[in-house]
């Protein structure tokens, strides 16, 4: 089974939102990759944490297609409004999120794939922000 821990943020820079986010990957509890990006001036910090899955979900798909791995993932986030808007919990309102929100819902077209919202600790714990 796939995991990741995604967390996206967006912190104040002179003035200017400046967007990031990490995320780890594991296959049957091995990491499989951890990554880091800064997405630059005007990011908002919903927007951070739906790329951080988006990016996540697009490296498992890197590889998950091309070998016989098992088409399970899961997605671990803190973030109340990219779990509940996934779920369909909440509506998607902001442009720029129904971009990425669009993007995600293809790209979660494994067998079993959902996103479960986790208490800002374990992603601390995982990603060390």
């Amino acid at each position: 089974m796939w995991k990741a821990y995604c967390d996206g943020g967006s912190k104040d820079n002179q003035n200017k939102q400046e967007g990031y986010y990490s995320f780890k990957i594991y296959y049957d509890d091995k990491l499989y990759c951890h990554k880091y990006r800064l997405l630059g001036f005007g990011v908002t910090n919903n927007q951070a944490e739906y790329t951080a899955v988006v990016d996540a979900l697009a490296e498992i798909g890197k590889i998950a297609p091309s070998r016989d791995f098992e088409k399970e993932v899961k997605i671990f986030s803190d973030s109340q409004l990219v779990v509940n808007q996934m779920n369909g919990t909440f509506k998607v309102k902001d442009f720029k999120i129904k971009i990425l929100h669009e993007m995600l819902k293809k790209l979660m077209n494994y067998e079993k794939c959902e996103i479960i919202k986790v208490d800002r600790k374990i992603i601390f714990a995982e990603l060390g922000h």
